[in-house]
């Protein structure tokens, strides 16, 4: 059977589908001129943002004591302490005002002169269980006496057992001795003790902290006596 060829005239020609365009590659030196450009004008604006804002600090909650400025930082007072060319940052953990009630007893027999800085021994007694009070007070001390020039040593009230370190035994009796020793008396309000060329700082956990900044504020003269 044959095909009209008239019907071959009339079928349209088949559809081709367009090609898409696609836009010319920006050249990879073009884009980095560009990436660098915007990287150059970020760090300018940030510098000029550093350069002309300041922002004001935020001041934590500020006490006078005797013209001494203290700012709760962090849960602790702090100061600056200044003489001759050194200054110095004391942080404490009480007020000097909250410290004056602490009881203090100086004996006729207390030898501020023979109180020698060259030697200073804290000790402690080694065989208390709780010894967390006891480290603070006697780590505040010890630092902070280091900072006023004295040559501290660490001691025992008594002898340790064979896990602890070996240290000197010492006492407010002991001959030719410069001593601090700081004591958890159970129940016992802050206190300080000074006979001879001893010092005996007295408490009851927060309390011992206590007796021990009271010791602290004389000798850097902020409270300016000990009564």
């Amino acid at each position: 059977m044959s095909i009209d060829p008239t019907l071959d005239a009339m079928r349209p020609e088949p559809a081709h589908a367009p090609i898409p365009s696609v836009p010319e590659e920006e050249p990879k030196n073009t884009i980095l001129l560009w990436a660098g450009g915007i990287i150059i004008v970020l760090v300018a604006v940030i510098f000029l943002i550093r350069l002309f804002y300041t922002p004001e600090l935020q001041r934590g909650e500020l006490q006078a004591y005797n013209n001494w400025e203290f700012e709760r930082i962090q849960g602790l007072w702090q100061t600056i302490w200044q003489i001759e060319n050194t200054q110095l940052i004391l942080t404490f953990h009480y007020l000097p005002q909250e410290t004056l009630n602490t009881s203090i007893l100086v004996t006729p027999s207390w030898d501020s002169a023979a109180f020698d800085r060259n030697e200073v021994f804290i000790a402690f007694d080694p065989m208390r269980e709780d010894q967390t009070y006891v480290q603070v007070a006697a780590t505040e001390l010890a630092f902070k006496l280091k900072s006023l020039g004295f040559n501290i040593s660490s001691a025992y009230t008594r002898n340790a057992s064979a896990e602890l370190p070996p240290r000197p035994i010492v006492s407010c009796g002991t001959p030719n001795a410069s001593v601090i020793i700081v004591d958890q008396a159970v129940n016992q309000t802050a206190s300080l003790l000074f006979q001879k060329t001893c010092v005996l700082v007295q408490g009851d956990k927060e309390e011992l902290v206590r007796a021990t900044d009271r010791f602290l504020y004389t000798f850097y003269s902020i409270i300016p006596n000990l009564q």
